[in-house]
């Protein structure tokens, strides 16, 4: 019969109590950590985020305030035109001024004004900035709907064409407009207070680019303004063989 041996060493129970315990504490130890770690991580996210959206915002305050600033600057800069337009009592210089605010107002690099001549139903150019005699030339007497004036003109509304490359209709004219150096246009209709059109009138640049809304709601006023003296001074057939206004004779 087997007896039971006595234990050499007593204190074998302790050890492995502590081992237990030792390694309970160091699980509980390495969870603390990687929940310590977890928790680092998720300030460090949220510290991120909030550092971007203080960013976002104070970007978007420079924005709007850079916004206001221009609206104001145009505002003033329209009713100084309008105040000197009133005082002039000649078409073609009104149109002058006008183009070039317009131009001035979108940063463009051309513009002309056209003038609607219901007797042979062409826009003929009464003003011009920026083009060379070929451009001149080629839109002298315009009656194509692919033109951007003349989609304006017969769907009354402005049209946009950000890059004339892109443009379907505008492709039996790309090599004018690359040879007269602009790649974007905007077409403006002068219409009267009836809403018969007067003209037309255009911008150009020379990448492709879109004029910002502000831009366009004072463009639109500005085409009010011409529209206006347009309908008072030109005689109700609206013929461009009218001494009010100088006529880019072309060859």
């Amino acid at each position: 019969m087997n007896k039971e041996l006595p234990r050499t060493d007593k204190s074998l129970d302790g050890s492995i109590s502590l081992f237990a315990k030792v390694r309970e504490l160091t699980a509980f130890g390495a969870k603390s950590v990687a929940t310590s770690v977890e928790i680092l991580r998720e300030t460090q996210a949220w510290l991120l985020r909030e550092r971007l959206l203080r960013r976002s915002a104070e970007e978007s305050e420079a924005r709007i305030r850079q916004e206001l600033a221009a609206e104001i600057a145009t505002t003033k800069r329209f009713h100084q035109l309008v105040a000197e337009l009133l005082a002039q009592s000649e078409l073609q210089p009104l149109l002058e001024e006008v183009l070039t605010a317009v131009i001035e107002l979108q940063d463009a690099h051309f513009g002309n004004i056209q003038v609607y001549n219901r007797t042979t139903s062409s826009l003929r150019i009464v003003a011009h900035r920026g083009f060379n005699p070929d451009f001149l030339q080629h839109f002298r007497d315009c009656q194509d709907e692919t033109t951007t004036c003349g989609r304006a003109l017969i769907h009354r509304e402005r049209v946009l064409v950000e890059n004339i490359r892109n443009d379907p209709q505008f492709a039996s004219h790309r090599t004018a407009a690359e040879a007269a150096g602009f790649c974007a246009v905007q077409s403006t209709p002068l219409l009267s207070r009836r809403g018969k059109v007067l003209g037309v009138i255009s911008t150009h640049f020379p990448d492709p680019h879109r004029p910002s809304d502000r831009e366009l709601r004072f463009t639109h006023l500005y085409a009010c303004i011409a529209a206006e003296m347009m309908e008072h001074q030109l005689p109700d057939d609206a013929s461009i063989v009218s001494p009010r206004l100088r006529l880019d004779r072309i060859g």
